[in-house]
C-alpha cells in the first residue's frame, strides 16, 4: 500500500517520539513511564480494570538486573502471581515499584486475587563501598575523610608530612604496612580504613660480615634532607650487593638519599675476592686441572703437568716466565690472576752419539763412559771437578740444560756450562739457575742459557767438595723462530712454526723433541 504524504508524516512523528522519549509518556489504556536522562525507566504507573476481562501484569526491570517472569503476563482473574527480582554481580536492588508505589528493595513480590491490570518495576544500583582516611599529628592524608568507591574501583592515597617530619607508619584496615609514601586500594569490594602517622625521618643502615657501612645503625634525617652512606669491604673481600628499601642498587661503594620524606633502610653484603688461574697447553700432554679455575683470595691451587706417551715436557711457564721442565706447580696465597702453560714435544730416538767426557784432571778419578744409568756417569770422591758433555757433530745453539746428579752429605757445589768448537779451547757462557738447588741427594739442576751462539761441543762442569756424580744430561736447542708468550692463547696458534730440539744423552741415545700445535 502506498502511503500518502499526510500518513507518512504521521508515521515519522511517531518514530521520532519513540526515539526522543520524553520524561513521561502515557499510552492510552495502558501504562505511564518516567525515564531518567539515560532513558532508563525510573517510574511506571498503570493498572485498573482490564478491558479484555483477563487481567495483565506488566513486569519491567531496568539495566543491571532482571525480573522473572517479565513482559506482559496474563493472569487468571482472582488468582495470584509471584515475581522474583535478581541484581547482576556488583549491583543491588535499589527499589521495586508496584503500580507506581515503592515496595522497597524486595527480591520477590506476589500479586494476590488479581482482578485488574497491574505494573511492577524493578530498579538496580551499583554496589559502592566507603574508604575512611585519617592522619596523626604532623602530617595529613590525601584525599581525606570518607570516599565512596564503586565495586571493583580503585583509590590512591598520599601522605604529605609537615616540615621536619616524615611518614613513620601507615595502617590499612588495622594492619601496619610500614612507612609508605603512598597506597592504592584496588578492585574494591569492601569498606576500608587507612591511617597515616608521622615522626622524625630515620634511615636504618646495616652491613653483613666482612665489611662495614658508615654511618651505621639508625640515622635521623631532617625532612627533605640528604644523607650519604659509604660501604667498605674488608681486605680480600668485595661488595656483593647493596639494597635500599629491599631493592638492589648494585655493588656500589656509596649511596645518597635525597629529599628524605619517609623512613628508609640500606643494607650491604660482601663476598670473598676471587681470582682466576688459567691453564694452556700444546699437543702432547695436559695440565690438571684444565681451563680456568677460580680460587679465593689467599687460597692455593696445585697443577700437574703430564706428557702423553712418546712426548716430553719442553717448558712450563708461569705468568709468561719459564720454570723449566717441571711436572707440577702450586700457586700459594693467591692474590692476583695467573696463567700456567706447558709445551710438549715428540721424543724420537736416534743412533747413539759419541760422548765427550773431557780430559781427566790430575789427582782425580778417571771419567767414566756415560751411559745414562744412575751412578755410572762421571764421578769423583773428594773435592774436585767432574764434567759431562756432548759432541753434537755440528754447531747447535743451546737454550737450556738439565743435569741429573747425585751428592752425598751436606756439601756445596757449583756448576758451569761451557762450549767449544775444537774440543780444546773451552769457554763459559752466561746461565741462570731456574730451579731450587739441591745440597744433598738426587735431582735435576736446570740452567737457562742467556747467551745465543751455535757450537759443536757443549759440557757441564761441576765442582764439589765431596762425593759427586753426574749421571744424565739434557740440552734444549734454541728455536730459530721467536716464540710468542706462552701465557696467551696466541701461543697455541703460532707454536707450529717453532723448531726447538731437546737432546738427551743417556741410555736411550740422543732424542729430539719438536714443538706441536
Amino acid at each position: 500500500m502506498k502511503l500518502t504524504m499526510a500518513p507518512r508524516r504521521l508515521l515519522l512523528l511517531m518514530i521520532t517520539a519513540l526515539i526522543l522519549i520524553p520524561s513521561a509518556v502515557s499510552f492510552a489504556g495502558s501504562t505511564t513511564y518516567t525515564y531518567d536522562d539515560n532513558k532508563r525507566v525510573i517510574h511506571m504507573q498503570g493498572g485498573g480494570q482490564s478491558s479484555s476481562g483477563t487481567p495483565t501484569i506488566e513486569a519491567v526491570a531496568t539495566g543491571n538486573g532482571s525480573i522473572s517472569p517479565s513482559g506482559n503476563i496474563s493472569v487468571t482473574s482472582g488468582s495470584s502471581k509471584t515475581f522474583s527480582i535478581t541484581p547482576n554481580i556488583n549491583y543491588y536492588i535499589a527499589d521495586v515499584q508496584v503500580d507506581g508505589v515503592s515496595q522497597g528493595p524486595v527480591n520477590t513480590y506476589t500479586f494476590n486475587n488479581v482482578t485488574s491490570d497491574h505494573t511492577i518495576l524493578a530498579m538496580f544500583g551499583m554496589t559502592t563501598y566507603n574508604i575512611t582516611a585519617s592522619a596523626g599529628a604532623n602530617g595529613g592524608v590525601v584525599p581525606c575523610c570518607t570516599v565512596t568507591v564503586d565495586t571493583g574501583g580503585s583509590q590512591t592515597y598520599t601522605f604529605p608530612a609537615n616540615l621536619g617530619y616524615a611518614v613513620s607508619n601507615v595502617v590499612v584496615d588495622g594492619a601496619s604496612i610500614g612507612a609508605a609514601s603512598s597506597y592504592t586500594f584496588s578492585n574494591v569490594k569492601a569498606n576500608h580504613t587507612i591511617t597515616a602517622y608521622f615522626g622524625v625521618a630515620t634511615i636504618t643502615a646495616s652491613a653483613g660480615a666482612d665489611g662495614s657501612i658508615s654511618p651505621s645503625g639508625v640515622v635521623n634525617v631532617n625532612s627533605s634532607g640528604t644523607q650519604t652512606f659509604t660501604i667498605t669491604p674488608n681486605t680480600a673481600y668485595v661488595i656483593a650487593d647493596v639494597k635500599v628499601d629491599g631493592a638492589s642498587v648494585g655493588a656500589v661503594t656509596t649511596y645518597t638519599f635525597s629529599n628524605v620524606t619517609a623512613n628508609h633502610t640500606i643494607s650491604a653484603s660482601f663476598a670473598i675476592k676471587t681470582y682466576t688461574l688459567t691453564a694452556y697447553w700444546g699437543n702432547g700432554g695436559s695440565i690438571t686441572p684444565s681451563g680456568t679455575t677460580t680460587v679465593n683470595s689467599g687460597g692455593s691451587q696445585a697443577y700437574a703437568i703430564t706428557p702423553s706417551t712418546g712426548y716430553a715436557i719442553t717448558d712450563v711457564l708461569i705468568d709468561g716466565v719459564s720454570q723449566g721442565l717441571i711436572s707440577s706447580y702450586a700457586f700459594n696465597n693467591v692474590t692476583a690472576n695467573h696463567t700456567i702453560s706447558a709445551t710438549f714435544d715428540v721424543v724420537v730416538s736416534s743412533a747413539a752419539q759419541t760422548i765427550y767426557t773431557g780430559t781427566q784432571q790430575s789427582g782425580y778419578e778417571a771419567y767414566k763412559t756415560f751411559d745414562g744409568n744412575n751412578g755410572t756417569g762421571c764421578s769423583l770422591t773428594g773435592s774436585g771437578v767432574v764434567s759431562i758433555g756432548q759432541n753434537f757433530g755440528s754447531a747447535v745453539d743451546i737454550s737450556a740444560v738439565n743435569v741429573q746428579r747425585n751428592s752425598v752429605g751436606a756439601m756445596a757445589w757449583s756448576g758451569a756450562l761451557q762450549y767449544s768448537d775444537n774440543n780444546i779451547n773451552w769457554y763459559s757462557t752466561n746461565v741462570t739457575n731456574i730451579n731450587v738447588p739441591y745440597n744433598n741427594g738426587t735431582g735435576f739442576v736446570m740452567y737457562q742459557v742467556n747467551e745465543s751462539g751455535a757450537h759443536q761441543y757443549w759440557r757441564i762442569q761441576m765442582t764439589s767438595g765431596s762425593y759427586l756424580q753426574a749421571t744424565e744430561m739434557q740440552m734444549v736447542q734454541r728455536s730459530l723462530v721467536s716464540a710468542p708468550a706462552l701465557s696467551t692463547p696466541a701461543f697455541l696458534v703460532s707454536v707450529a712454526a717453532l723448531g726447538a730440539l731437546l737432546w738427551r744423552v743417556g741410555s736411550h741415545g740422543v732424542k729430539r723433541e719438536q714443538w706441536q700445535q
